[in-house]
C-alpha cells in the first residue's frame, strides 16, 4: 500500500480499530439472533405453545440483542464514514503540500487532463474504498468465519462443513475472474484520463479549434476515445457480471445443500427444527453479502490502481527548501552562472554576471529563444542552480525558504492563469485586500478607469481564462495581481506585449515612480527598457551591458 495512505490510516488507527471492534461485535450479535430465535421456536414446540420463564427470558434476550445491534450499527457507520473522509482529506492535503514543493519539470511534463483525473477521481475513490469498501470486506470475511464457528458450535458440525466447503471453490473462481477484471479496469481508467485530457484540450483550445476549422477532427477524436471507453466498460462489466453469476450459483448450491441435508438431519432427529431454522438464517446472512462480490472485487482492483497513481504523485521530485528568510531591501548578485536543462548537453546560459542594487530599474533585451525566460525563471527560483551563483544581500538563493522568498518577489510571466471568477478575486486571489489596496494596484496597471466603467466594477465576472476582457486588459489585470502585495522585487518577462506603446510607457512609469522596488523588465522591445538604470542584452548565451541612457 502507498506510504501516504498508510500514514493517513496510521493517524486514524483508533477510529479504524474502534470500527472493527464495534462492527465485529455487531456481526456476532447478528449471527446469534437466529440461534436464539431457533431456541425460542424449539421451546414453543416442546411446550405446545405454553409460556414459560425460559421462553420469556429468551425473548427478552433477543430484544436486547436487536436493540444493541441497532446502536452498534449507528456507531460503526458514523465512525467509518467520518474516518474515510478524514483519510481522503489527509491524502489530498499531503499531496497538495508536496505539489507546492514539486520541481517545475513535473508540471512541464505531466498532462493536465491526466493530472486532473488523478486528483479528482482517484482521491474520491479513497473515501469510497475506506468507507463502503472497508465495511464490505470486513462483513464478507467476518460473516463467513464467525458464521462457520457459530454454526458448528450451536447447530451441527457435518451440516456446517457440507455447506461451507462451497466457499473455497467460490473464492478460486472469483480469483480467476479477478485477473481479467484488473487489466480491463486499468485500461478503462487510462481511457478516462485520455477523455479528461481531450475535454480539457477542447475547452482550453476552443479558439484555436474554431480558427483552424478543426471541429470535426476534435469531435471524431473525442468519439473514438469515448467509443473505446464504452467498449472497455462493457467488457469490464461483463466480467463483473460473471463474478455476480458465480456468486448466485454458489449461493444457490449452498442454500440447496442447507435445505436438503438440514431436513434429512431433522428427520433423523440429529438436529431440531429450531436448529434447522437457525442454520438457514445464518446461511442467508452469510450468503447475502456474496451478492455484492462483483462490487467488492471492483473496489479492491480500484484500490490497487489508485494506490499506484497516488504513489506516482507522491514520489515526485521535490525542490529542497532553505531555512533563511528573504532579507529586507535585497541587492541581487549573479556570479558566473551557467545553466542547462536536464538531459541536454548544451548550456542555455553561460557565464552570467550581474549586480542589481535594491530599488533600481534593470532592463534586459533579447530575441525569442535567447534564454530570457529561462533567466527570469531562475531568478524566480523555479529552477535550482548551484550554490554560490545567486545571492540576495549575500544570502544564497538556495538558503531562502520558499514562503519568505515569494512574499518578497512577484513575477509577471508571458502567460498566467485567469480564473473564471470576478475581477476582484483575480487580483487578490481570495486574500481579501481592502478596496483601497485593489484600486491602488489597478492604478499601477492603468486599468482603474476601465474597471470603473464596468457596471459591476470589480465584481464583474470575466469568464474562463478572461474571455470577456481583451488581451491587454488581461495582462494589466495580471500585473495588478503581482503589485498588490507590494513586493520588494518585480520581474516582468514580456508581460506587456499586449499593450500599445503609450499604455506600456504609462504602466512602466507608474511602477518606476516607486523607488522602493527593484524592477526587472525582460523584453524584446527597446521601448520597454528605455528609461532603465542599466540595460543589458542577452545573446549567444551571455549577458552584455549596453551603454548610454538613451
Amino acid at each position: 500500500m502507498n506510504k501516504l495512505i498508510k500514514i493517513e490510516l496510521q493517524k486514524h488507527k483508533i477510529g479504524l480499530f474502534s470500527f472493527l471492534l464495534i462492527y465485529i461485535t455487531d456481526i456476532i450479535l447478528s449471527l446469534l439472533e437466529p440461534v436464539i430465535f431457533g431456541k425460542i421456536l424449539d421451546i414453543i414446540l416442546e411446550n405446545s405453545g405454553m409460556v414459560s420463564t425460559d421462553l420469556i427470558n429468551k425473548i427478552v434476550l433477543l430484544g436486547l440483542i436487536l436493540l444493541l445491534s441497532f446502536v452498534l450499527t449507528f456507531l460503526y457507520r458514523r465512525i467509518i464514514f467520518s474516518t474515510g473522509r478524514k483519510v481522503k482529506q489527509g491524502v489530498l492535503f499531503s499531496l497538495l503540500q508536496r505539489l507546492e514543493s514539486a520541481n517545475i519539470k513535473f508540471f512541464e511534463t505531466i498532462d493536465k487532463g491526466t493530472f486532473v483525473s488523478y486528483i479528482i477521481n482517484d482521491i474520491n475513490e479513497i473515501w469510497s474504498i475506506v468507507g463502503h469498501g472497508f465495511i464490505e470486506i470486513t462483513r464478507v470475511l467476518a460473516y463467513t468465519i464467525i458464521g462457520f464457528i457459530i454454526s458448528i458450535k450451536y447447530v451441527n458440525f457435518s451440516l456446517s462443513i457440507s455447506v461451507f466447503t462451497i466457499f473455497p471453490i467460490f473464492l478460486f473462481l472469483i480469483i480467476k475472474q479477478n485477473a481479467k477484471s484488473q487489466k480491463l479496469l486499468r485500461d478503462k481508467q487510462d481511457l478516462e484520463a485520455d477523455l479528461s485530457k481531450q475535454i480539457n484540450d477542447g475547452f482550453c483550445g476552443f479558439t484555436v479549434i474554431k480558427s483552424y476549422v478543426r471541429e470535426k477532427e476534435v469531435v471524431d477524436k473525442f468519439n473514438n476515445i469515448n467509443k473505446s471507453l464504452k467498449e472497455k466498460s462493457i467488457d469490464y462489466n461483463k466480467v463483473i457480471a460473471h463474478i455476480d453469476a458465480i456468486s448466485t450459483v454458489c449461493r444457490g448450491i449452498s442454500f440447496s445443500i442447507a435445505c436438503v441435508y438440514g431436513i434429512y438431519l431433522v428427520v433423523q432427529k440429529v438436529i431440531t427444527i429450531g436448529d434447522f431454522v437457525a442454520f438457514n438464517s445464518i446461511i442467508q446472512k452469510v450468503l447475502s453479502d456474496y451478492v455484492y462480490t462483483g462490487n467488492l472485487v471492483k473496489k479492491v482492483n480500484t484500490l490497487k490502481i489508485v494506490n499506484k497513481r497516488i504513489d506516482s504523485l507522491y514520489n515526485i521530485e521535490l525542490d529542497s527548501d532553505g531555512t533563511k528568510n528573504m532579507p529586507k531591501k535585497p541587492d541581487i548578485n549573479i556570479k558566473n552562472l551557467n545553466f542547462k536543462y536536464n538531459n541536454e548537453s548544451d548550456n542555455i546560459l553561460e557565464d552570467i554576471n550581474i549586480s542589481i542594487p535594491y530599488g533600481s530599474f534593470i532592463g534586459i533585451l533579447g530575441n525569442t529563444g535567447s534564454g530570457k525566460t529561462t533567466l527570469a525563471n531562475i531568478l524566480a527560483k523555479f529552477y535550482k542552480v548551484e550554490d554560490g551563483k545567486i545571492s540576495f544581500n549575500n544570502i544564497d538563493i538556495n538558503e531562502i525558504n520558499r514562503t519568505s522568498f515569494y512574499d518578497s518577489i512577484s513575477y509577471v510571466m508571458q502567460e498566467d492563469y485567469i480564473y473564471n471568477n470576478v475581477i476582484k478575486y483575480n487580483i487578490d486571489l481570495g486574500k481579501n485586500y481592502t478596496e483601497k489596496e485593489i484600486e491602488k494596484s489597478l492604478e499601477y496597471s492603468s486599468l482603474l478607469e476601465t474597471i470603473k466603467s464596468f457596471p459591476k466594477k470589480c465584481e464583474t465576472y470575466i469568464g474562463e481564462d478572461g474571455i470577456k476582457i481583451s488581451g491587454g486588459q488581461k495582462q494589466r489585470l495580471i500585473l495588478s495581481r503581482n503589485v498588490i502585495s507590494q513586493p520588494q522585487i518585480l520581474i516582468i518577462d514580456d508581460g506587456l506585449t499586449g499593450l500599445d506603446i503609450k499604455t506600456r510607457k504609462k504602466v512602466i512609469d507608474n511602477i518606476t515612480k516607486n523607488r522602493n522596488i527593484t524592477l526587472i523588465i525582460i523584453s524584446n522591445m527597446i521601448e520597454d527598457i528605455k528609461n532603465a538604470d542599466k540595460k543589458y542584452i542577452l545573446e549567444d548565451k551571455k549577458l552584455k551591458e549596453l551603454g548610454g541612457k538613451n
